[in-house]
């Protein structure tokens, strides 16, 4: 299987007849590309099955975890091309409401698109919740669906008072793993506690950006606890390439 198309947050990958022999390096295969698609911010990953002439209930499994999977990360998993005794095999198992099967690309995408923006106007009543962690959640989400309004109520619920609050928007910050989340994670690296600093230093290593090179630095010469001075040493080590990195 490959990438047979990747443009605008949507990828289209091709399957081979492996998948579906059961074969289980080749689910394995589908499985780790369409995580990465989706972990690099992919939003609509389409899997071209016009080669797939059987749909064995072992493929069936893999689609439905690997949809909840990209689902958690922001994103959609639809099928396009299926043969007719694919369509059945869905059919029959009441698949077709858990992974979209569609004729084409283009009724694929608007299906996809209609998802997300219903999607989109939920969490934006949930930004309205009383509950900060159900608001916090909300911002997380939207960011993982491309809205960069998530990143900016993340960064500015840096701010919030309870210092647990702060350390969940670490967490979902390092869970969107992209490069929107750097100047948030940047900036909780000076937090006055110290699972928030140590969580943000951790997630900035993860995801490998430039721009936390210095800071990250900053933090190995004057952090004072040690759990701190580790994650930012580990993460520099991620990111210079070297085992770890020493202050002067």
């Amino acid at each position: 299987m490959h990438v047979a198309k990747q443009k605008d947050h949507v990828a289209v990958v091709e399957l081979d007849a492996n998948v579906s022999s059961g074969d289980r390096e080749a689910l394995d295969s589908l499985e780790s590309l369409c995580s990465g698609l989706a972990h690099a911010g992919t939003h609509c990953i389409l899997l071209d099955m016009n080669d797939i002439r059987t749909a064995p209930s072992v493929l069936l499994a893999t689609l439905a975890s690997l949809q909840s999977r990209v689902r958690g990360l922001g994103g959609e998993l639809a099928i396009i091309h299926a043969t007719n005794p694919v369509r059945k095999a869905f059919r029959v198992t009441v698949m077709d409401q858990v992974v979209g099967v569609y004729n084409d690309e283009a009724s694929a995408l608007k299906a996809v698109k209609d998802h997300l923006d219903a999607m989109r106007r939920v969490l934006q009543d949930d930004l309205c919740s009383p509950r900060a962690l159900t608001r916090i959640e909300a911002a997380a989400k939207l960011a993982r669906i491309g809205d960069d309004q998530g990143i900016a109520l993340l960064e500015e619920a840096l701010s919030d008072g309870d210092p647990v609050m702060r350390l969940q928007v670490v967490l979902s910050l390092a869970g969107i793993s992209d490069a929107r989340a750097v100047q948030p994670l940047i900036k909780a690296l000076s937090d006055d506690d110290y699972r928030v600093r140590m969580y943000a230093a951790e997630a900035l290593g993860k995801i490998a950006d430039a721009r936390a090179i210095e800071p990250l630095k900053a933090a190995v010469r004057f952090e004072r606890n040690r759990n701190v001075i580790f994650k930012a040493n580990q993460a520099l080590g991620q990111l210079l390439g070297t085992q770890s990195f020493v202050s002067n």
